[in-house]
């Protein structure tokens, strides 16, 4: 049965206020998820740099993470959009199998025993009551899923970094523009000193070759604390791996007979990692007798994107990535790209010179 008057029907339903009271606008703009105590939980939790050598690291990355896990901070993590409350458990869950199985964690103790099976019955009832995403490390026998459980609560960190929108210095790549900015234009030695323990403190470890590269001329402020110990040990590294590399570019390149020559000479090669050195580019072109070469910079994401989409359309026949010049984006970026291209990848752990990159090439390309 249709109603012939269903227009006026309809409207005096409405007006005796029977009726939808919803409107097409409410319903096509849900409501912006509530990130405003991401922050400060993220400052608690602090941040996983390269783990420390203190003895008492494990003592205190123990009580820091029994804290992360009482109940009114776990009140705090259901007020958080489904992929912020994954970002949390994983992070707490990497540190604490960190603990478990990458450190000499004291376990002898029934404190300490209680602490951890506590922090992972927390985790587990959390995940099963609000299901915020599946989290590598709850079942004692996941393994990690980068080299260990601390790379993955860098990851993690990093993740929360992104979605806090009160703490942007937690984020890795805008606490060293920051820094790179203040280092760039002469700020004061405090003002230095301030930006780089905010890169400390976003995760960016002391070994990262963008933060190596930037406070190479930052004596002055490297003095200063016993927190900057592992980055001048990184700084004199770096120095060094240079100058040796430099001594090496003499050497003569690969003998007659070399049995890679056919998958080398005549190569289209990019060259990825640090600043560009135009006559160690030239030498590793005429050393192994590529066809044409190019040195890719890292000081910008763009030039990896760039670089993956020339790899991609079939621009190269070989990456060299010079691993102590680049951070995990190359491998997020451009490794997948020459997967997908199939274009071979050598990695040159240290330096750049002739003996240097002919193990790589040996290390990876030979059968």
């Amino acid at each position: 049965f249709r109603c012939a008057r269903r227009d006026c029907c309809g409207t005096a339903l409405v007006q005796r206020g029977v009726g939808p009271s919803w409107t097409s606008a409410s319903q096509t703009t849900p409501e912006p998820p509530d990130l405003s105590g991401l922050g400060p939980l993220v400052r608690e939790l602090h941040t996983p740099a390269d783990a420390p050598d203190e003895a008492d690291f494990c003592e205190t990355e123990l009580e820091r993470l029994v804290l992360a896990t009482r109940s009114e901070r776990v009140d705090v993590w259901r007020s958080l959009p489904r992929e912020a409350q994954r970002a949390v458990v994983g992070l707490v869950t990497a540190r604490a199998r960190h603990l478990q199985d990458e450190r000499e964690l004291d376990l002898s103790t029934e404190a300490a025993r209680a602490d951890l099976d506590g922090i992972f019955s927390t985790l587990t009832s959390f995940s099963k009551r609000e299901q915020p995403g599946f989290v590598f490390g709850l079942m004692r026998s996941h393994s990690p899923v980068a080299d260990s459980w601390w790379s993955d609560a860098r990851r993690w960190w990093r993740t929360l970094a992104d979605l806090a929108p009160d703490a942007p210095s937690l984020n890795p790549e805008k606490a060293l523009d920051a820094f790179q900015e203040a280092a760039s234009s002469g700020a004061e030695a405090d003002t230095r000193e301030a930006r780089l323990l905010e890169v400390l403190e976003a995760g960016v470890t002391a070994e990262d070759p963008r933060l190596v590269t930037l406070v190479m001329d930052q004596g002055d402020i490297l003095a200063r604390r016993a927190r900057f110990k592992r980055l001048r040990k990184a700084v004199r590294d770096a120095l060094e791996a240079d100058m040796a590399s430099e001594q090496d570019l003499r050497t003569p390149g690969p003998a007659d007979d070399w049995p890679l020559w056919e998958l080398v000479r005549g190569k289209r090669a990019a060259i990825i990692g640090g600043d560009s050195r135009e006559h160690a580019r030239v030498r590793i072109q005429d050393a192994f007798e590529l066809a044409d070469t190019d040195w890719i910079t890292t000081d910008h994401s763009r030039n990896l994107q760039t670089l993956r989409d020339a790899v991609e359309g079939g621009r190269y026949d070989l990456i060299i990535v010079l691993r102590r010049f680049i951070g995990h984006d190359v491998d997020r970026i451009v490794l997948p790209a020459c997967k997908t291209a199939e274009v071979p990848w050598v990695s040159v752990d240290r330096g750049y010179g002739i003996t240097q990159v002919q193990q790589a090439f040996e290390r990876f390309l030979a059968d």
